[in-house]
């Protein structure tokens, strides 16, 4: 898709990344759906293809504005939003299905203080919700004694990514 996506962009003129990405995505998506069969395809999927498109059509519109520094080449109506700047970065492991505890484990005594925790196990959404919450309560009686550093407190964090799996959100709310 994301050659397609390239195909789309290639011979157009744009203001900015943003305006290449937007005039592209529409038809992208439609192809999307058509070579996978599913009329539902999530955007973020469509999205997702799109990052190393995304991130050649802002390298070059830096060259082109002459600009090195990222807050110098955003549009107008993003640098107000976009020009707070952090202090610190934390490192955020990915915990697939794949990862197990004794793993999880290394990672917490290491130094992660926030996980992000993959869901959206195989299966209708009741499987799905039913693995889940079993995973989820297998990580945190595993994680729930222990001992962490955490600048914002003493606990252990959990970014769930479901990545548009549940359907409906009375059913992501069952998890929690």
């Amino acid at each position: 898709m994301a050659e397609r996506g390239a195909q789309l962009a290639r011979g157009q003129t744009f203001r900015n990344p943003i305006e290449a990405i937007q005039s592209i995505l529409t038809e992208l998506h439609t192809f999307g759906c058509r070579i996978t069969g599913r009329k539902d395809l999530s955007r973020t999927f469509t999205l997702n293809t799109l990052v190393s498109l995304d991130l050649a059509f802002w390298k070059l519109y830096a060259d082109e504005m002459g600009n090195e520094r990222f807050s110098d080449i955003l549009p107008d109506p993003l640098q107000h939003i976009l020009s707070f700047q952090q202090t610190a970065l934390v490192h955020v492991p990915l915990i697939t299905y794949n990862v197990d505890m004794e793993e999880l484990l290394i990672l917490v005594h290491r130094g992660h203080f926030l996980l992000k925790i993959k869901l959206g196990q195989q299966g209708d959404q009741a499987e799905m919700l039913q693995q889940d919450m079993e995973r989820l309560t297998q990580i945190h009686r595993v994680l729930r004694n222990e001992q962490i550093h955490n600048p914002n407190g003493d606990k252990i964090l959990y970014y769930l990514d479901a990545n548009s799996r549940y359907q409906k959100r009375e059913t992501l709310l069952r998890l929690v």
